[in-house]
């Protein structure tokens, strides 16, 4: 059955088209979900490399331990849109780019013992996370529901960004405890 104000042709070249449209906005959609997953991956191996060290500093500890489990949940929300999709999800971690060159220096820093310059590296690395997902963000390439996802895993990332921040910030002493 044909729109009634086109030939048939011209109405299935039409729908031919649209449907080309989707596939390339779904191809473009997945490849940078696919972006994503391997940011996270990149930012899990961080975190897990800093866990298995052992550190005593419990609140630094705790702290990474949340942006490894917050990395984690975000990778799997993204992989299972990218099935969605019927795209296949990324397996490994990014090998280019910035995002992927500072998340390689955070692994580096994190074999050393010094909480300054761990807490530095990680704080360096979750603020290009941000600026990737800020640039998706501005590209508006994503379909509602996705915005809503990758706004609220940006707003996510500033939070962990900023407990990490915090971190290297000196304590304030009230006076109170001195007198």
């Amino acid at each position: 059955m044909s729109h009634p104000y086109q030939s048939p042709d011209k109405y299935f070249t039409s729908r031919l088209k649209i449907n080309l449209m989707n596939n390339s906005a779904n191809a473009q959609t997945i490849k940078i979900l696919n972006d994503l997953i391997q940011l996270h991956n990149n930012r899990l191996e961080a975190y897990q490399k800093v866990n298995v060290s052992g550190k005593e500093n419990l609140q630094i500890k705790n702290i990474l331990l949340e942006g490894g489990l917050l990395s984690y949940e975000m990778r799997e929300q993204l992989i299972k849109e990218v099935v969605m999709l019927d795209g296949n999800p990324a397996l490994g971690k990014s090998l280019n780019g910035k995002s992927s060159h500072t998340w390689s220096t955070v692994i580096k820093i994190v074999s050393n013992y010094n909480y300054r310059k761990i807490s530095a590296a990680f704080e360096t690395g979750e603020y290009v996370t941000l600026l990737v997902y800020r640039n998706i963000m501005k590209a508006n390439l994503f379909p509602a529901h996705l915005i809503r996802i990758v706004s609220k895993q940006k707003e996510a990332i500033f939070q962990q960004y900023e407990k990490i921040k915090n971190l290297r910030k000196p304590a304030i002493i009230k006076q109170e405890e001195f007198a």
